[in-house]
């Protein structure tokens, strides 16, 4: 029995004169394969604006296809080896030609196994995949995109995020950067259920830029064949203005839906949750315990365990303030101290806590992790150093992002002889990322800047060869990326 129904599409849309757009859904058919239920489905997109944006799409594709025609391990690392393979495939093409020095293009990459009811998938840039199940429509991929990242922080609702006038930049792509398997700030890649009845929808930003949430559920909840509702997606999609290409791919679980509705076991894997269905023969030994009659009591430790979290926090708090207090002293002389976040106070740290924090820490050591702390700082003013900061960032890197990008504020304001230390940290949608006063030292050491115009600038009058000479970088720099997909 066949358990995919698949069908795919792309259209030039109503405004341009070339596709720039490719797609892959396709069995994967080679009796190597353990599962005889698989598909391999891909939305790539060429970045527009520049010459390539349909070479870079279609050496993504060529890629994908020929890397993942036979298993060489488990399915998801061959997906990101293959995404990484044709990364660097199009950036050796980019040196190659001239013209072609800034193509590259956006992909999401997934293979449905119903089989084993899973899904796995490689994501970058603003290319998207949906999971319709139930009548609900639910986006597993995150937009890599200045506007997609406040859309999925509920800073922009779908409406302003389909209308912003930046919509269209991206913060990552494939084939601008040579990548290696293990860099974590290229893709994303993750597997998730895919339940009998699920319905995928991967697509371009040609659909998303057009469509809402609500107008794709309708037409998926229609009751005709899978390439009838591509048809309908794209034809709906012209209707409202086909600005760019429009790419679709669905796929469709035609497995038999459990009769109890009770989720498979790798969903339960998945969410944690371990509902019991038809344990009512045990429901005599349960009843015998005395469960019920000491839950009252039982409250009261949870309550006093809740205040004593409560005053460990007060605690850290003031221990930090205290801190802050007696080393910047005035009858104290000025000197380097390292600091590192409480644990205790990690549960409930908001971006505004960073930034008071990173300011506060002036002649300081400043060591964060992002495993316990938020790994996005939104920042509505520059983070002013009088001193000194040392910044060190483990774990994912720290990304810095203005509160509103319509505003051109500098992220870091560093006085005159003031230092400033940087690691692991990544800038993106900045007008200047640092201002530096006359004799400031910048270090740089794993830092980035995505849709940057200006990494460092002098904020004091002077000859440029003089502040050149002042400001002092190491730094593994990454060229700025603008990548505007008009």
């Amino acid at each position: 029995m066949d358990l995919l129904d698949i069908s795919g599409q792309t259209d030039v849309g109503q405004r341009r004169q070339d596709n720039q757009d490719t797609f892959i859904c396709q069995l994967l058919n080679s009796p190597k394969w353990p599962s005889r239920q698989l598909a391999l489905l891909s939305v790539i997109d060429g970045v527009g604006g520049y010459a390539g944006g349909d070479r870079a799409a279609g050496i993504a594709r060529t890629y994908l296809e020929a890397y993942m025609a036979e298993p060489k391990g488990d399915v998801l690392s061959m997906l990101r080896e293959a995404v990484v393979h044709a990364n660097n495939q199009i950036f050796d093409a980019r040196q190659q030609e001239l013209r072609l020095a800034r193509m590259s293009c956006v992909l999401t990459a997934a293979v449905a196994d119903a089989e084993r009811n899973r899904l796995y998938v490689v994501h970058v840039g603003d290319t998207r995949l949906y999971r319709f199940r139930a009548g609900v429509l639910e986006k597993l991929t995150s937009d890599h995109s200045l506007v997609g990242v406040r859309e999925d922080a509920g800073e922009l609702n779908e409406a302003e995020a389909m209308n912003h006038p930046r919509r269209n930049e991206i913060l990552r792509d494939v084939g601008s950067a040579y990548h290696q398997i293990d860099d974590h700030d290229f893709f994303d890649a993750f597997d998730a259920d895919f339940l009998p009845g699920d319905v995928l929808l991967l697509c371009s930003d040609g659909l998303s830029d057009m469509l809402t949430r609500a107008q794709m559920t309708a037409v998926l909840n229609r009751r005709i064949a899978l390439p009838a509702q591509v048809q309908s997606l794209i034809d709906l999609a012209n209707q409202q203005g086909g600005k760019d290409n429009i790419t679709v791919v669905l796929a469709k679980h035609a497995g038999i839906q459990p009769v109890t509705g009770i989720p498979a076991q790798s969903e339960r894997k998945q969410t944690g949750a371990f509902p019991q269905v038809a344990p009512v023969k045990q429901a005599p030994p349960v009843q015998q315990t005395p469960a019920e009659p000491v839950r009252p009591p039982a409250q009261a430790p949870k309550k006093k365990a809740q205040g004593l979290w409560i005053g460990l926090v007060l605690l850290a708090v003031l221990g930090v303030t205290a801190y802050f207090w007696m080393t910047n002293r005035p009858d104290r002389p000025a000197s380097p101290a390292e600091l590192s976040i409480p644990e205790q106070a990690t549960g409930a740290v908001q971006p505004t806590f960073l930034d008071t924090l990173l300011t506060t820490a002036s002649r300081h050591k400043l060591v964060m992790s992002t495993d316990s702390l938020p790994d996005t700082l939104r920042l509505s003013r520059p983070i002013a150093i009088a001193d000194t900061l040392d910044l060190i960032v483990t774990g994912n890197p720290l990304v810095i992002l203005p509160a509103d990008s319509t505003q051109r504020i500098a992220a870091f304001l560093v006085a005159d002889s003031g230092q400033l230390k940087l690691n692991n940290v990544r800038f993106s949608g900045f007008q200047t990322a640092i201002l530096a006063g006359k004799n400031a030292k910048i270090t740089l050491n794993n830092v980035s800047f995505h849709h940057v115009k200006t990494t460092v600038a002098a904020q004091a009058a002077a000859t440029d060869s003089t502040m050149n000479e002042e400001i002092q970088l190491l730094v593994k720099p990454l060229t700025p990326k603008n990548n505007t997909r008009k």
